[in-house]
């Protein structure tokens, strides 16, 4: 019985590398855009913390001009961090995209390298055949 090789196994191989890079560069692209949403809850908080100081509270008009100097800041960072974060998903999107077609490229031979092996399978299993048949044949033949 001839051991079975596939002609591809190195293509095969190098799709399964790239899959598997794509993979990471899309959890990696994940990873940003979850950074940058946990970026934004913590300046969101920020201002939430600084609007709960209430303006009459405030008597000096120096601390109520920089309170509201410091939210005009929080939020100039949270549209910062909201850019970033859709860029980020924009990566992320690109990445999925990569990964898809690295797996279905992958996947395709992969079922190439099926149908070669069940090709192989059946092939061996049928020379068998027809060695025992012929041997019962030549047996047959001598009784």
């Amino acid at each position: 019985m001839k051991r079975f090789r596939f002609r591809l196994e190195t293509v095969l191989r190098h799709r399964e590398a790239l899959e598997a890079q794509a993979e990471q560069n899309y959890q990696r692209a994940q990873v940003m855009v979850e950074e940058a949403n946990v970026k934004i809850r913590a300046q969101e908080t920020r201002r939430r913390e600084a609007m709960q100081i209430a303006p009459d509270e405030i008597t000096d008009t120096a601390r109520l001009q920089n309170r509201e100097r410091f939210l005009l800041t929080v939020q100039a960072a949270i549209a910062l961090l909201e850019r970033e974060r859709e860029a980020a998903g924009i990566v992320a999107d690109m990445m999925k995209t990569e990964l898809v077609a690295a797996r279905q490229a992958r996947e395709a031979l992969s079922k190439l390298r099926e149908k070669d092996v069940a090709e192989h399978t059946f092939l061996t299993l049928r020379e068998e055949q027809n060695a025992l048949d012929e041997m019962a044949t030549m047996r047959h033949g001598r009784v």
